[in-house]
This record gives structure tokens, C-alpha cells and sequence, in this order.
């Protein structure tokens, strides 16, 4: 109740727009509101045909009709449409997200020489988001041979940091996996400056922003072939994997890479995406798509 009394107090002080987020069913309920309200409203959706909300039939066409309320939606990237039953007619952008400055204000590490090859897991920690798979790809990688570190970092349900502990000592993991726990915004950017790999192997995310901040920090990301991440990885390096046995194939992958190699490609990768995620970028791509959805309220709602 008290978002609803924020939103008038909002309004009586003069809010030109609503940019809405919507991840969930019941993020749509505030939709209604917004519109008793005469604001204009920009959605944007952060979800894909994997969630809840895009399976079921039912949710779909109720996610479908109150959405035909939106006056735009600004996407998280091209094509995202296809993955989101959205209404016809009403205009939508792709925009560009904001990453933190820990990622974009701090200076690229330089490669270095060594052959140890430096992995990294970071999420909500669970069966869905790749957890226990990226342990398995490191006692696939141990079988193997291949020298590496790796890090888990998040935290989890007592339940899933239980089951991952006992599949560290079962797969005498000990040596080479480093428990990390749950870490802040600045701790997870200097985590990321010191590896090479990031593996986000999740089922569920649509555009996880852990992955975009991989790239900017100079990691090369192994996932799963879904469209919004394979829109990140567009002209970068990475290994995009279909769903048929994912942990072999990541082990094929890395065994074929040199260390320096990779550390290499992920830095001219990174250039390319703090580049194209620049603040000033992302702020005048907004901005438009802010002017646009206000012209398309005044065209089609009078005063």
C-alpha cells in the first residue's frame, strides 16, 4: 500500500512517467493503479518464455491484456519480443542496462602468463541457476587434468549449501573450489577481475546481469543458448552451449583453450562492451525511449 500513496504523492509533485519493471505476476496489479492515476507508463519486461508468467496459458493472456495498458516497453534487447507475449501496436525499444560502476570505473587488468585457469560461479545458488552443474564441470575438469582454481559465490537455501558442500567432499573438491559465500557489489567486480571464465549455466535467466558485468570485466562467459544471453554475446567471446550434456562439452571447450588466450579475447571484449554500455549511452537511449512513450500517451490519451 504504501508504493500505491508513493505513486499520488509522486504525481501531485509532478512525475511526468512511470518506468515500470515487471518480473512476476503479481508486479502487474500496480499496473491498474498507475493508470487511474493518468500517468504515462514505460514497462519493462525482465522475464522470458522460461518463467511462470510466459508457460501458462492463463497467466500469459492475463500478462498479455493488462500490458495493454503500457503506452511502450523498453526491452533489454533486441528480439526480446519473441520471448514475451506482449500486445501489438504499442511501441517497444530495445534499451541498454546500467552497470555499476565498480564494473565500468575501474581499470582493465592486464593478462597475465599464468596456466592455471581461473573459473567462476556467482547467483543465487540452486539446482535451476547452474550451481551444481559448475561443480560438476570442475570435477570434470580435475578428471581431466587440467590445472584450475574455481570460485562459488552466492548464497542459497540451507538445503542446496548443504548438498553442494557434500558434493565438494565427494568429488574431493577441496583443493580446488573456494567457497565464497555471498559477496557485495565491489567484492563480486574485484572476484571478477581475477578470473578467466565465468560458467552460468541457469535454466532461468532471461538477461543476468552477472554476465554482462563478466564481459565488461575482461571474463569470458560459458552458457546456455537462451536469446537474451546470446544477445550479450553477440561479436564477443564465449561458448554458448546447447542443453545436451553441457558439462562435457564446457570440458572439451576449455581443454581446448589456452589461458593467456582467453584472458586476451575477454579484454578486447570488454572494451567493446563498456563501450556500448557507457552511461552516457544507456542515459540518451532511455531518454528517447522516454520522449517517445510521452508522445505516444498525449497522441492517444487527452489532457
Amino acid at each position: 500500500m504504501e508504493s500505491f500513496r508513493d505513486l499520488s504523492r509522486l504525481k501531485k509533485d509532478g512525475l511526468d512517467l512511470v518506468w515500470f519493471q515487471y518480473s512476476n505476476l503479481p508486479d502487474l496489479f500496480f499496473i491498474p493503479h498507475i493508470r487511474s492515476l493518468g500517468l504515462p507508463l514505460l514497462v519493462t519486461p525482465h522475464l522470458g518464455r522460461a518463467s511462470r508468467t510466459q508457460r501458462y496459458g492463463l497467466f500469459r493472456a492475463f500478462s498479455k491484456k493488462i500490458l495493454e495498458q503500457a503506452d511502450g516497453f523498453a526491452m533489454l534487447y533486441p528480439d526480446h519480443d519473441r520471448e514475451v507475449a506482449l500486445p501489438e501496436k504499442i511501441p517497444q525499444r530495445a534499451i541498454r542496462t546500467f552497470l555499476p560502476g565498480s564494473i565500468l570505473e575501474t581499470d582493465l587488468p592486464q593478462p597475465t602468463h599464468g596456466q592455471v585457469l581461473r573459473l567462476m560461479h556467482a547467483s543465487r545458488l540452486s539446482e535451476q541457476k547452474g550451481s551444481f552443474r559448475f561443480l560438476d564441470l570442475c570435477a570434470e575438469l580435475k578428471r581431466r587434468e587440467i590445472p584450475f582454481s574455481a570460485r562459488l559465490v552466492g548464497r542459497g537455501d540451507s538445503g542446496v549449501l548443504r548438498r553442494l558442500n557434500r558434493q565438494i567432499e565427494n568429488d574431493a573438491l577441496e583443493d580446488c573450489v573456494t567457497f565464497e559465500g555471498w559477496q557485495s557489489e565491489d567484492a563480486i567486480a574485484s572476484l571478477l577481475r581475477e578470473s578467466d571464465v565465468l560458467v552460468h549455466l541457469s535454466t532461468l535467466d532471461t538477461f543476468p546481469l552477472i554476465v554482462l558485468e563478466a564481459l565488461a570485466s575482461g571474463v569470458v562467459p560459458i552458457v546456455y543458448d537462451i536469446p537474451g544471453v546470446v544477445s550479450m554475446l553477440s561479436g564477443k567471446t564465449g561458448k554458448i552451449l546447447r542443453a545436451t550434456d553441457p558439462v562435457t562439452r564446457a570440458a572439451d571447450w576449455l581443454e581446448e583453450q589456452s589461458p593467456v588466450a582467453l584472458r586476451t579475447a575477454g579484454l578486447k571484449s570488454a572494451q567493446a562492451v563498456r563501450r556500448d554500455y557507457a552511461w552516457e549511452t544507456c542515459v540518451r537511449i532511455l531518454s528517447s525511449q522516454f520522449d517517445a512513450t510521452l508522445a505516444t500517451a498525449a497522441m492517444h490519451r487527452p489532457a
